[in-house]
């Protein structure tokens, strides 16, 4: 009996009362054929219809079974009793018992035999669900095999975001490989009537195994707004970027790796950069450096509370909107770099923390700075792209047991514009948004065609592809962060802001201390800076409350290497660069009196002579290896150094 009705009246969703009232109806019927004198033949005819046509009902809803013979036996008895009616009286004793004996009878048997409806309805879903699970296993197999990829099986099957994510098991006889179904993408979709781009297939767990991904619907068109979250997060774990199309959230890790984010105009690469940024701010244990040559205009919503003085430190905490402070900034983190690799801090490497921050370095338009066939073409116009790039490769190939990784963004992943291969080949992940062929997706992925295909195929602003060694090759949609939302992000993680250690700080050096400089950074908007070094290394501290011990140690080491320098003379390591060592030769030029100033800094491992040409290269001395050679026998001689092992030199 199905569900009544919210407006059947409650008396009729009694059984008991059904059947009074279908009794009183009978007994009515009964008094009318009485009085009409109808004949006895033309009543048993009219309930033979009335009965035939009740039957059929029940047996076309029902078919044959308990059903139709529960209908049959109403009928029967409501039929016979007004064929009784009307030949004799509906008054009389036996006619009213009768009546209210079949009633009763039919009454109790009425549950017994809904209860069997039910279970035989129950019976038939459940043939029904089953027969439906029965088809949709055999459907891919069944399909893969039409197509020419016999022996694949079923195994299991989950609903996703987008639709269903099926996963086969391969014949054991190698016959039919992940490869060979990653091909065939198209001729799936084809053969299963889905649009363009609706199939896509990932590897399993086991090499037997492989998953299909069918998206019914394409998620990749939505905007998912990047969620509101304030618990502190670190760059040693994974930051969520986006969701996959399946649902599943995306997320990259970004320490200990160079990555490459590549998308032509408008495919969103300004929205990753802010994600990015925004999960970065939430990182307690991370500083972020950017180079950002279209005038800072990435850079500056994040920048632009502590400009207000609404926030004590700023999000960015290092721009460059000019060749020029771009060198400035890549040499100070070579420098970082190798001061960091002679403290010996972190052990076999560093893991960050609020005392120890990593760097990330995020450079937009590599291009600009990197590519081959862009900027001066020779040192007299200015910095060259040779020069910037060599040094973006160094920090890619020394950067990551000293925590300082960049973030690489281009429109196009060829090496020209990239800058160097040795650069490309160190990014271990990869970021793919729009691109604008096959080609050039493969310029991104190369190790993958069915991979770089996909991503060819994306179409959506703000949805990519991810590829990295522990990462899934499924399309993404990344998370947008509106520009209105910028500096509510930023207000809050200014007061949160790690300062760099104390090794980072001497080695960065002037450069850094004065990076906020009217002469440096007067052209952001709404900056309030000053021209001497102890005022503008950091915006000021509030005045209401106590500094932590981290503000106080930072303003302290600034304030101690002004007093060093308090003319600004510094040169790139923070000090005078042509103060002679002590005990050197009076008559020795400046590139001679660096050198043994950095191998007084390298302490009792000492540096090769080719090292020591790398770290002068830095600084902008170029010095030829046999010059070297020459000079540190020349100081051997004269007491002032000697031969370490190895190859090394160290003072004495």
């Amino acid at each position: 009996m199905s569900a009544p009705n919210s407006h059947t009246p409650s008396l009729l969703r009694q059984p008991a009362a059904v059947a009074i009232l279908l009794a009183i109806a009978v007994y009515g019927a009964g008094w009318a054929v009485h009085a009409a004198r109808a004949p006895e033949w033309l009543t048993g005819a009219l309930a033979a219809v009335i009965a035939a046509a009740v039957l059929s009902l029940v047996l076309a809803h029902t078919g044959p079974g308990v059903t139709a013979g529960y209908a049959l036996a109403c009928t029967a008895a409501a039929g016979g009793w007004l064929a009784y009616a009307g030949a004799f009286s509906p008054t009389t004793w036996l006619a009213i018992a009768a009546l209210a004996g079949a009633v009763t009878v039919l009454a109790a048997a009425y549950p017994l035999v809904r209860r069997h409806q039910q279970r035989l309805a129950e019976e038939a879903r459940r043939r029904a669900a089953e027969a439906a699970r029965l088809a949709e296993e055999h459907k891919w197999p069944d399909l893969l095999r039409r197509l020419g990829y016999p022996g694949t099986s079923f195994r299991s099957q989950t609903r996703t975001r987008s639709g269903h994510t099926i996963r086969l098991g391969l014949p054991a006889n190698g016959k039919v490989r992940y490869s060979t179904l990653a091909a065939a993408t198209e001729r799936i979709e084809i053969a299963a009537r889905l649009r363009h781009g609706a199939v896509q297939m990932e590897r399993g767990g086991r090499a037997d195994e492989v998953l299909l991904h069918v998206a019914e619907r394409d998620v990749l068109a939505d905007t998912i707004e990047l969620p509101d979250g304030r618990q502190p997060l670190s760059v040693n774990r994974p930051l969520p970027v986006g969701l996959h199309e399946d649902g599943t959230v995306c997320s990259v890790t970004l320490r200990e790796v160079a990555t490459l984010i590549v998308g032509l105009r408008g495919a969103g690469k300004s929205n990753l950069i802010n994600v990015l940024i925004a999960q970065l701010s939430q990182c307690t244990d991370a500083l972020i450096f950017m180079i950002d040559l279209k005038g800072g205009r990435t850079a500056l919503p994040w920048l632009q509370p502590w400009l207000e003085r609404r926030t004590r430190r700023p999000v960015i905490d290092w721009v460059a909107t000019t060749r020029q402070e771009a060198e400035l900034m890549l040499r100070a983190v070579l420098r970082g770099i190798d001061a960091r690799a002679h403290s010996g801090a972190g052990g076999e490497k560093i893991t960050p923390s609020a005392n120890l921050p990593a760097v990330i370095l995020i450079v937009e338009e590599v291009a600009v700075i990197f590519g081959m066939i862009t900027g001066p073409r020779t040192s007299l116009e200015g910095t060259t792209n040779t020069t910037l790039a060599a040094l973006g490769t160094q920090v890619t190939q020394l950067g990551r047991s000293e925590a300082i990784d960049p973030v690489l963004v281009t429109q196009r992943g060829a090496v020209t514009m990239i800058g160097s291969a040795d650069l490309k080949s160190q990014c271990a992940l990869r970021i793919g948004l729009g691109v604008a062929t096959e080609a050039d997706a493969r310029l991104v992925i190369p190790d993958d065609l069915h991979i770089a295909a996909n991503l060819a195929r994306l179409s959506h602003p703000g949805s990519g592809i991810v590829q990295s060694r522990d990462g899934r090759p499924m399309p993404v949609k990344f998370y947008r962060l509106t520009h209105e939302r910028i500096a509510g992000i930023a207000e809050r993680a200014g007061a949160d802001r790690p300062a760099p250690d104390p090794v980072l700080i001497q080695a960065f050096g002037d450069a850094y201390l004065k990076r906020w400089s009217e002469e440096r950074a007067g052209h952001l908007r709404g900056a309030r800076v000053r021209s001497n070094a102890q005022a503008v290394v950091t915006p000021p501290l509030p005045t209401a409350g106590p500094r932590s011990d981290t503000d106080r140690e930072f303003a302290e080491i600034v304030a101690g290497l002004a007093d060093e320098d308090p003319g600004g003379r510094a040169g790139p390591g923070g000090k005078a660069d042509l103060v002679a060592c002590p005990g050197a030769d009076p008559g020795a030029g400046p590139a001679r009196t660096r050198m043994l100033q950095l191998l007084d800094t390298v302490g009792v491992m000492g540096a090769t002579t080719a090292r020591l040409q790398s770290m002068l290269q830095v600084e902008g001395i170029d010095a030829a290896r046999q010059s070297l050679d020459r000079w540190l026998t020349e100081e051997e001689s004269a007491g002032r150094v000697k031969r370490a092992s190895h190859g090394r030199w160290k003072t004495r």
